[in-house]
């Protein structure tokens, strides 16, 4: 008989092993081997014959238990496995991709993981389940279906990079609510948020947004007007010679950026052939029928109180700064873009000192462990750097570049892993009350960062 033919879940083997025990059962219960204790019974001593049926028994027993954990171990193993696999990545600081992946494609019901990690309130848990969506959203458009519900949450999500996928995710098959979720980012105060519903609404928009688009032609960041000019151009088959080589490539203040003079004349003429054309063909363009409004960002997450050190070694908890909005920028002394940042943090702290508090978290104990490795890579195999080596080399780099707000160290790389801060510098703008409300990389200009903070703390003081 075999016993593996159509066996479920792999389990092959260990039927056809079963199978072999079931045999061998039977051949040592059945054979027979000429010895004292085999004599006829009336000739054998009622002792022996209670041994020989005694070791039968036992011997069957054995077997027969044995055998039957084996066919357990074989039904159940990879449900079991499945789920212990599944709660060491919820309990995770940072869990795989990969795995991830690989449970989802051996799920029957892959939205209750998706689901799981998205509802644990953990960053690196939410970008993982948002970043699967997005790979999965052309080959398992029903996935993507089911899941829309979190999908709508994360498009408006405070964390820019999940915002990043959600879209991506909706746009792979355009979602019919694509239109109206990016065309309210328009008025989100961060110009990244902006750029990039500009850029999503350039692959799906139409003429009928026209009417969105004019007034950000008039937009405080170049690269919005620019990009808003591109849509125009690709949606009205109008070209007034605005290209996005024209402006920088930044949304922040970078001195060491010098503008090209003939450039900027060419975008700023560009920009303003568009507004006359405007003038003459608006009413070629009834009103949009998705209606642009400011974003109200509603969207928070509990903070980890996670504790930190100053460059003296004084330790600080996040939560004893309850009742300002906090400002977190993560940083490595190897990062030397950021330093660019650092008057634009500086007058930011001088400006609104009685309700906000920069601070500049230094990363440098796990700068290998980012700049190594693949994601399955064992991190603890790196050795930690000397923590007093690290202080000096932060406050040296500190003091040269003048920053003034203060500096703490993160001494087990745990705040950088459940920021999810790969990319740096990031930015995590915390409320008055404790709450994440914003997260983004690359620097921002005075003006963006400001009004992220007037917008979470008149929110704050709403309530």
């Amino acid at each position: 008989m075999d016993f593996g033919a159509d066996c479920p879940g792999g389990c092959t083997y260990v039927c056809r092993t079963l199978a072999d025990l079931l045999f061998v059962t039977s051949s040592v219960t059945d054979r027979r081997t000429p010895t004292k204790i085999d004599m006829p019974l009336k000739n054998q001593p009622n002792t022996a014959v209670k041994a020989k049926f005694n070791l039968k028994r036992r011997e069957k027993w054995s077997i027969l238990i044995l055998s039957i954990i084996g066919l357990c171990a074989a039904l159940f193993w990879r449900p079991i496995s499945r789920a212990v696999l599944t709660e060491s990545l919820i309990l995770a600081q940072k869990p795989a991709q990969t795995v991830v992946d690989e449970l989802l494609n051996d799920a029957k019901n892959p939205t209750a993981l998706l689901e799981r990690l998205w509802l644990t309130e953990k960053i690196p848990h939410r970008v993982v389940a948002v970043t699967s969506l997005k790979e999965h959203a052309l080959g398992r458009s029903a996935l993507v279906g089911q899941m829309e519900t979190l999908l709508f949450a994360a498009a408006m999500d405070g964390d820019l990079e999940v915002r990043d996928l959600a879209l991506a995710a909706l746009a792979a098959q355009p979602h019919r609510e694509l239109l109206r979720l990016l065309t309210e980012q328009l008025g989100d105060v961060d110009p990244a948020a902006r750029v990039l519903a500009l850029t999503h609404l350039h692959k799906v928009g139409n003429p009928r947004l026209a009417p969105l688009l004019i007034p950000l032609l008039d937009d405080r960041c170049p690269l919005v007007a620019a990009q808003a000019a591109v849509c125009l151009r690709t949606w009205t088959g109008e070209d007034f010679g605005v290209r996005m080589s024209q402006v920088p490539r930044k949304f922040n203040d970078d001195p060491s950026e010098k503008p090209d003079p003939v450039a900027a004349e060419a975008f700023r003429q560009g920009v303003e052939r568009w507004k006359n054309w405007w003038k003459l063909h608006q009413q070629d363009f009834p009103a949009a029928a998705v209606a642009s409004q400011r974003m109200s960002l509603s969207w928070r997450l509990p903070t980890p109180d996670v504790s930190m050190e100053d460059l003296a070694g004084k330790p600080l908890r996040l939560s004893v700064l309850r009742g300002k909005v906090v400002l977190i920028t993560l940083w490595d002394t190897v990062t030397t873009n950021y330093f660019l940042q650092t008057p634009t943090l500086n007058e930011l702290q001088q400006r609104n000192s009685n309700r906000l508090a920069v601070l500049g978290i230094s990363l440098d104990i796990t700068a290998n462990e980012r700049d190594c490795c693949a994601e399955d890579h064992d991190h603890a195999a790196h050795p930690k750097p000397n923590l007093t080596t690290i202080r000096a080399q932060v406050q040296q780099v500190a003091d040269k570049n003048g920053i003034k707000y203060p500096v703490l160290i993160d001494p087990t790389g745990s705040v950088g892993w459940r920021f999810n801060a790969d990319l740096l510098p990031s930015y995590i703008l915390i409320d008055a009350e404790g709450y994440i409300r914003r997260r983004f990389t690359g620097g921002r200009n005075l003006a963006a960062l400001e009004a992220m903070v007037n917008e979470v703390a008149s929110q704050t003081a709403q309530k």
